[in-house]
Parts: structure tokens; C-alpha cells; sequence
């Protein structure tokens, strides 16, 4: 840590606690010297408040390259905290910095960007990994732009080189891409100045802003824009530039920035890094899938998923995604299945959930189809007895009825094959007259106002086990338990006055981490019997 870059650092880190204070000022007093701790935290200040009272020298500036500690041709070191900062050579102007190259180590080592000449201004965000940062403009009174670094992991990278220029009219930032539709594309930026107006124009990529090639432009003082009378699932590029108040004229276009519209019935649908790519960190806009037709639904097949579970999650939402997560929240790589809209729009909602921006993944990939009479999205079973169950299922307002199955497992629906069947208007059924102890499997389709029926939605469930029967995991007679699973089986007598008897002739849980507890209880917390795991 260089003194020289200290400025800005100081107090950031001393409020945010001790831990600065312990590990920095060895930097400067080593710890086993006589001089008391109390007079070196002093010191110390008054060293850092002479360095605020000094102007600090510009690293670089307009027209030069701007590249990380470790130089044009080396990389950075682990553990060297800079802080740079980047102003225009003449007052009125404002720094620009485009990144040419940018590779840091993605859990640890964060690029900070501040439009200011200092850490304490607004702050534009953090950077990592191998994604290329867009370009930063300063909007601030002063015209700068500052950069913090801090490295901290175990490893080191080429870091970054980025071209600096200067101007009068600064360049919108933070340009987004807010969410697509069959037929439109919102996006939004941060605005450069009180006063300003912004240009845009959209159009197939490749085209040349300010040519009149493109296919939809606009002008406006708000932070925000919608392009409309798009095609569906094409692609597109945007470009935008201000429009500075007090006779600066016009910056730079920015861009392109890519875009591609949702698919409609019938396309693939992909994350943002396409068929091939991981889905990008940066630009991940919510999209919205409609249907061709009015009065049809859209119906998500997926066929491949992949989602880093420490870092990214999907998020299905029904109509244009104000009930957020309504239809699931899915990460790993569990595969959701179909996914079937069942709002009055037909419409679904896709958005990516990245609490950081620390990991990518193959995203996913399927196929949108559209139905008439949409199928459930899913069916519970709850309230398992000796011989019956309790089916839920959420309501559907294009429905006027529900027929249900029950048998055997892998019995065919609609065959004749079930157990039990009926039909009910209700979102909820009993079903009883089972064989106790034996894996079923349940199937509920809708019928629709239009006539129509919908694919069967499918679930799966066992019946207790009472004298007599086997008493399996989840996973039956040939399977194993579910991952992360937590589950309560009760096992009584089929006659008052009789007791109920367990003599297992299996037995195989994962010694670290699953076990058995055992209560001689109709409920769990009664007497404790055992609790029981690997293979004994």
C-alpha cells in the first residue's frame, strides 16, 4: 500500500472497522516497536490527513493507456491495494475510459469504479473475472474517474489495458438492457447531467448510427427508453449518446450494445450466451415470452439447465413477471421440465437472479410452444394416510374442471389402468380406497373453457405402511433417497391394541450426512429410540 494512494482509502476503511487498522499500520510502525499502539493509530491519522490535505498526481491522462499495477506486459501482484484516479487535462471536460482487455481472478481480485475524484462519489460498480467492462464516462463536476483495486486471492491475472480519452459531453453509463419482448426492447443508463437529452437508435447489427439505417430512434430527457415494432427473435443492436446542456454539443455514440427480442411459438429459447456461450455477467435482461395467438399460453420446454447454485438462479414468473418467482426458482442441474404460463396473457416471465457476479454457467436451453388450455404446473400430495391421500394443485383460471388418476406407478393415464379416478372444480381432492404401504402414482389435467383438455401433470407418492408390508426410503425397492431430503413417515397398527414392529433387513446412509431417528411416538419429538446411519 503506497502512500501515494492512500488518500481516498483511509477513512473508508477505518469505518468500516479494526481489521484495516491491524493489518495496514504494520505498513507503517511496525507493531514490535516500543512506540506505543495508542501513539501510532495517531500517528498514523495525522499521516492520513496530510495526505488529504495534498493534491495527489494524476496517474494518467487524456489520450493515454491505463492499465493495471503489473503494466502493459506483467500482472498485478496479490495483496498491493491501489487507488487511481483519472482526470481530464482541461477544466470542463470529462474522462472517458473504454477497456480494450480486462482478465482479474473472478472470486477475489474486484476493479472498483467511482464517478469521482474520489472513492466517496457515486458509485458505477465492481468488476471481476474476464467479462469486459463497458466504457465509463465521468459526469461529475470534476471530470474524473476513480479505479480501486484490491486484490486479495491466491492467484494473480494479466489485469487490464483501457484507452483514455477526454470530452467536453460525456457518454451515458451504466447502459442496460432492462427487459425484451416479442416486439420490444426497454433499456436504461444513468444520466450524464441536469438538462440533458439522449439519442438513440436501434437496428440490425453491423448498422451505422446517425446513417439513417436505423429501424426504430428516439429522443428523450428521461433515463429510460423503449424501442417498439421490433421483430421477434432477432437481434439487434443499440447505440446512444447525450446531448450536454450549456452548448457542449453531443458526446460519442456508445455502443453497440446487443439486444435480441424473446422467441414466439415454436423458436428455441436460450440464455444470453446463446446456444453455444455461458450466460454473460453483465447483461442478462428479463424477458418476456408471449404467444402467438390470443388465447393460448406459453409452454417452456426445457432440455438443458446448468446454474452455479452458489451464484445464479432462474426465476419463472407468470404474465410480464410482477408476481416474481410464481411459477419457481430453479439453480443446479436439475432440468425444471415444462413450464406453462397460466395468466390471462399466456405470458411467462424469465429472470436471472445474480445475488454477485463472481460465477457463470451453460445457462439453459428449450424449446417455447403455445397451448390452448394450459397444463398444471404442478401437483402436491400432503396428508398421507394407510390408504389415501390428499392431491392440491394450484387454480387455473382458464379452467372449468380437473380430472385426476390414481394407480400403480407407471400406469398409463386416461387407459383405464387407474386405481381411482374423478373429476372436481376444486384445487384440492381426497383420495381413498389405496393399498397401504405402495408407491403410487397420481396424474390431474385440466378442462378448459374452449373444450380443450390439457397434457396430464404427474406425481408420485407412497401410502404408510402398516403390519405386514415393506417399509422402504423414498427411493423404493430398488432407489435412493432424494438429495437434501427431509422427510416424516408414521407407522401405526391397522387394529387398536396392537404395536408396531420395524425389523430392518437393509440398511446404507451416508455416515457424514444423512441419518434415522427413531420415536416411539405418533409424532416426531415423542421418546427417542436411536438415531442410526451408515451401514450397520
Amino acid at each position: 500500500l503506497s502512500i501515494a494512494h492512500l488518500k481516498p482509502l483511509v477513512f473508508k476503511e477505518l469505518l468500516e472497522g479494526m481489521p484495516f487498522f491491524q493489518h495496514h499500520l504494520s505498513n507503517f510502525f511496525p507493531m514490535s516497536s516500543s512506540l506505543p499502539k495508542a501513539l501510532c493509530f495517531a500517528c498514523f491519522l495525522a499521516i492520513s490527513s496530510l495526505i488529504f490535505a495534498n493534491n495527489r498526481p494524476l496517474l494518467v491522462g487524456c489520450g493515454d493507456n491505463f492499465f493495471d499495477p503489473g503494466g502493459a506486459n506483467g500482472n498485478y501482484s496479490d495483496g498491493t491495494v491501489t487507488v487511481m484516479t483519472l482526470c481530464p487535462d482541461q477544466p470542463g471536460d470529462f474522462i472517458e475510459v473504454h477497456f480494450n482487455s480486462f482478465e482479474t481472478e473472478a472470486c477475489c481480485d474486484f476493479l472498483s469504479v467511482y464517478d469521482s475524484d474520489n472513492i466517496f462519489g457515486n458509485y458505477l460498480g465492481a468488476w471481476s473475472g474476464n467479462a469486459i467492462p463497458a466504457t465509463f464516462s465521468a459526469a461529475n463536476p470534476t471530470g474524473c474517474l476513480t479505479f480501486y483495486f484490491n486484490p486479495q486471492g491466491a492467484g494473480t491475472a494479466s489485469g487490464w489495458e483501457a484507452e483514455v480519452t477526454c470530452s467536453p459531453c460525456p457518454r451515458p453509463n451504466l447502459f442496460r438492457v432492462e427487459k425484451t419482448g416479442g416486439n420490444s426492447a426497454h433499456f436504461s443508463w444513468w444520466q450524464v447531467a441536469a438538462g440533458a437529452s439522449y439519442d438513440w437508435e436501434i437496428g440490425l447489427p453491423g448498422f451505422v448510427p446517425g446513417a439513417g439505417e436505423a429501424v426504430n430512434s428516439g429522443t428523450t430527457g428521461d433515463n429510460f427508453a423503449i424501442a417498439d415494432n421490433l421483430a421477434k427473435n432477432t437481434a439487434y443492436e443499440i447505440y446512444l449518446r447525450s446531448n450536454c446542456p450549456g452548448g457542449a454539443g453531443s458526446s460519442e455514440f456508445s455502443g453497440p450494445h446487443a439486444v435480441k427480442t424473446s422467441p414466439g411459438c415454436g423458436d428455441p429459447f436460450f440464455d444470453s450466451g446463446g446456444a453455444d456461450g455461458n450466460f454473460n455477467l453483465l447483461s442478462n435482461p428479463a424477458t418476456t415470452i408471449c404467444p402467438d395467438a390470443p388465447g393460448t399460453f406459453v409452454s417452456l420446454d426445457f432440455q438443458q439447465f446448468e446454474m452455479p447454485p452458489c451464484c445464479a438462479s432462474l426465476v419463472v414468473s407468470n404474465g410480464n413477471g410482477n408476481g416474481f418467482g410464481d411459477i419457481g426458482v430453479y439453480t443446479g442441474t436439475s432440468i425444471p421440465g415444462t413450464l406453462t404460463s397460466v395468466d390471462p396473457s399466456g405470458c411467462l416471465t424469465l429472470s436471472l437472479y445474480q445475488p454477485n457476479l463472481q460465477e457463470t454457467g451453460a445457462g439453459w436451453a428449450g424449446t417455447v410452444n403455445c397451448v390452448s388450455c394450459p397444463p398444471l404446473n404442478w401437483v402436491g400430495a400432503y396428508n398421507l394416510t394407510l390408504q389415501g391421500v390428499n392431491l392440491q394443485w394450484q387454480q387455473l383460471p382458464a379452467a372449468v374442471a380437473y380430472v385426476w388418476e390414481v394407480g400403480a406407478t407407471d400406469f398409463a393415464p386416461g387407459t383405464g389402468a387407474a386405481a381411482e379416478t374423478g373429476t372436481t372444480n376444486l384445487a384440492d381432492v381426497l383420495v381413498t380406497g389405496l393399498e397401504s404401504g405402495t408407491k403410487h402414482d397420481a396424474y390431474v389435467a385440466v378442462l378448459c373453457q374452449n373444450g380443450d383438455t390439457s397434457a396430464w401433470q404427474k406425481t408420485s407418492f407412497t401410502t404408510l405402511p402398516t403390519c405386514g408390508d415393506t417399509f422402504f426410503d423414498s427411493g423404493g425397492a430398488t432407489g435412493s433417497p432424494a438429495p437434501n431430503e427431509s422427510k416424516e413417515v408414521l407407522i401405526c397398527p391397522d387394529q387398536p391394541g396392537l404395536y408396531a414392529s420395524l425389523t430392518f433387513t437393509e440398511f446404507d446412509l451416508e455416515p457424514c450426512c444423512a441419518y434415522l431417528e427413531v420415536f416411539n411416538s405418533n409424532y416426531w419429538g415423542g421418546e427417542y429410540l436411536g438415531y442410526f446411519s451408515g451401514n450397520q
